[in-house]
């Protein structure tokens, strides 16, 4: 019998787990799937963990047990972290990568750790042709990327990131008023992420994520990569510009922006702000918001609710919607099923790459602002 996992972020820091990326931890709002539905694409799939002292394993290792997947391995060079998630999950400890691929080939591995560390498994991965979902910061740059991308085509490997905001209901609601004809031309779009405070990753004993050199940047990387992949979906993946982009630094964590705010240009004429922060005041929780505007409509999604107005019909209403915790979930079932039935995944590695390309635009191209300088 499967116990319930309490991970631990990284050397037994004994708090409740911290701020999902895109939102305050919160009960799943997904549901356990029945026994036949799980046979119809996870049975035969055996899972490998890697990285599980991550934060995200709070998220990911639920997930796999709340789709029924069979978790065989986890990794980690934390002995006592591994140990721990391995009895949890009733799966095989290993400390070496290469250790765990020999002993028992994954049908599927879930990938995390620092963005140099997790670039390198990723590449041993896909060096050996398992299908792979990896978590971001993915590398430093783009330029880290790309290889990926490039190795993974030739392979036509089954390569995904949890970019979870993929599965809002405001994806769906678009679909639909596109299939009705009712969409309009695309105007703008609003994405914003602020997470709580950066010195909560002083507390989990994770400082590199304040380092640059070792984290690829602040907030905009770390949460912004989200907005800029959720504006190239709104805008059908049309080439995509930076105008803009302004980098708030605070004392307490002087080497990476606490927030940044950054306009984008789409080639389709569609106009964004994207806004990504540690700036909230708390340590954990989330200000965030996804609105987007065509010329028929407007979405607003906040929260667990969403707002839909439509001019051609008059109708404004707010529903209730999904949790930002259960995205996760749908995101790790959707995984199982693709791989099981040999299909491509909904978020590709090519399309991290694209996001992060204007990333690494909006960096170069900043205005630096020291708070109190």
């Amino acid at each position: 019998m499967k116990l319930p996992l309490r991970i631990l972020p990284y050397f037994e820091v004994r708090h409740e787990p911290w701020t999902v990326e895109l939102g305050a931890e919160q009960p799943s709002g997904g549901r356990r799937l029945a026994e036949s539905e799980r046979e119809e694409f996870t049975e035969m799939l055996k899972v490998a963990v890697v990285g599980v002292s991550h934060w995200h394993s709070a998220m990911h290792i639920p997930a796999l047990q709340l789709a029924g997947a069979q978790i065989t391995a986890v990794m980690d060079a934390n002995e006592v972290v591994r140990e721990r998630v391995a009895r949890e999950s009733e799966a095989r400890p290993f400390a070496d990568l290469d250790a765990l691929l020999a002993a028992d080939r994954p049908d599927l591995v879930v990938a995390m750790g620092r963005p140099t560390e997790v670039l390198a498994l990723a590449q041993s991965v896909i060096q050996a042709g398992i299908p792979m979902v990896v978590e971001k910061p993915l590398g430093l740059s783009a330029e880290q990327v790309q290889p990926l991308v490039a190795e993974s085509r030739r392979q036509n490997l089954f390569v995904t990131m949890p970019l979870v905001n993929r599965y809002s209901e405001l994806w769906n609601r678009l679909d639909l008023l596109e299939s009705e004809g009712r969409f309009g031309e695309r105007l703008h779009a609003h994405f914003r992420v602020v997470n709580g405070s950066a010195d909560r990753y002083r507390v989990m004993g994770v400082e590199w994520m304040l380092d640059p050199s070792q984290s690829g940047g602040g907030p905009l990387r770390n949460l912004g990569i989200h907005a800029f992949d959720a504006f190239l979906q709104f805008t059908g993946g049309a080439p995509a510009h930076v105008r803009s982009a302004l980098f708030s630094y605070a004392p307490s964590s002087p080497k990476i922006e606490c927030f940044a705010s950054v306009t984008v240009e789409s080639d389709s004429g569609a106009l964004a702000t994207i806004e990504a922060g540690y700036s909230l005041a708390a340590m954990s929780g989330s200000d965030t918001e996804w609105r987007v505007a065509t010329t028929n409509a407007y979405l607003v999604d906040r929260n667990n609710t969403m707002r839909v107005a439509t001019l051609d019909d008059g109708v404004d209403e707010t529903i209730s919607i999904p949790n930002v915790r259960s995205r996760y979930d749908e995101f790790i079932a959707d995984v199982l099923r693709r791989v099981s039935d040999g299909l491509p995944p909904r978020i590709s590695l090519d399309d991290y790459l694209q996001a992060t390309r204007l990333v690494d635009a909006a960096y170069a191209a900043g205005r630096r602002v020291h708070v109190g300088a």
